[in-house]
């Protein structure tokens, strides 16, 4: 973990927060978020608030928020293991947000984030590396530009992104792209 992060996790053992969290996964989460824990231990994740964690199907899903009205998350399977998925959270105000983790370039991550006000997709190579299962920066713009995406947030960078300009290299694939690089603790408004 990065000093950010550390700082962050200590910040939030000080928090007075009550409200629930509400973690949503795909079957397994329980098990992966279980074995997170005992990872870090109970140290790090502070549960000062219910924590609540539901496992539920690929389908379409709608959940009620505060106002009574509704938005809608959808899920699509991606290139990476098995039961990878990105989803999709639609705001009664017709904005959107589109979320993949660990993911190669696949016409169902294209198709999730198609027309996205904001998509937040790993990059974890510049565009000289490939791995499969993952992006680089070329096939993260070009994601963004098949999509016609709004606004494309990268995120997930291993190490080796550090010595590339990464905005550079993902506007070689979408020239008109607005991207930025994700910081800890960043706030983005659609």
């Amino acid at each position: 973990m990065n000093e950010a992060t550390l700082k962050y996790i200590d910040e939030g053992k000080k928090s007075a927060r009550t409200k629930p969290l509400h973690l949503i996964g795909p079957a397994g989460f329980k098990n992966f978020y279980e074995g997170i824990t005992k990872l870090y231990h109970e140290s790090v994740i502070n549960h000062s608030y219910p924590l609540i964690i539901d496992e539920v199907s690929l389908a379409d899903l709608k959940f009620p928020n505060e106002h009574h009205s509704f938005w809608h998350l959808k899920s699509i399977d991606v290139l990476h293991e098995e039961h990878s998925v990105a989803y999709r959270l639609e705001l009664p105000s017709g904005k959107s947000v589109v979320y993949s983790g660990d993911t190669n370039y696949c016409k169902n991550i294209v198709k999730i984030a198609s027309e996205a006000d904001l998509l937040i997709l790993e990059c974890s190579f510049p565009g000289n590396i490939y791995l499969p299962g993952h992006l680089n920066s070329v096939l993260a713009g070009r994601v963004a530009k098949e999509a016609r995406v709004k606004k494309l947030v990268l995120t997930h960078l291993y190490p080796v992104c550090d010595d590339y300009d990464l905005l550079r290299e993902v506007k070689s694939a979408w020239p008109e792209g607005d991207i930025t690089i994700a910081e800890d603790l960043m706030q983005i408004k659609i």
